[in-house]
């Protein structure tokens, strides 16, 4: 075959001249089972590349565990969720894991401490979070309003 046009070669995450293979790719793993360690979700999951970081969330309630996975390669990320969702079982699971591409639903270009939030009328996390030092910016959101709406206008 001619030199560059063996798909067996392994390739730069960066070669491409498109910039295709430089997107990295996540994707969400959900049901993982109780006891689950990173050390298997890695050795699962790097049969489809290059796992750049693994984040796994275990202190949820029981049949609630999750974890992101990076991967270098976008469609690394893509070939892992086709392969797998609804059809891995992972040691110790009693259903197969629900494995998405993750989504970002967080802008970060906006810092959160200049965007004001009304606080729901049903919340009580300000004042506690706060320890009364800093909740006046939720105070009065839901205060004069009837029928339980903020009263802020979007």
């Amino acid at each position: 075959a001619p030199p560059g046009s063996a798909s067996t070669a392994p390739r730069s995450a960066y070669s491409s001249s498109s910039g295709a293979d430089a997107k990295p790719g996540k994707i969400h793993v959900g049901c993982l089972p109780e006891g689950i360690t990173t050390e298997v979700l890695k050795e699962e999951f790097s049969r489809f590349g290059v796992i750049t970081d693994l984040h796994m969330q275990t202190h949820s309630l029981p049949g609630r565990y999750w974890a992101f996975v990076t991967f270098q390669r976008h469609e690394d990320a893509v070939s892992a969720q086709e392969s797998t969702n609804g059809k891995l079982f992972l040691p110790g699971a009693s259903k197969p894991c629900q494995v998405t591409m993750a989504r970002n639903l967080y802008k970060a270009s906006v810092p959160l401490a200049s965007t004001p939030v009304a606080a729901p009328s049903s919340s009580r996390v300000s004042q506690a979070a706060s320890g009364g030092s800093s909740g006046g910016a939720f105070e009065g959101a839901s205060g004069g309003a009837s029928g339980g709406a903020s009263g802020a206008s979007f």
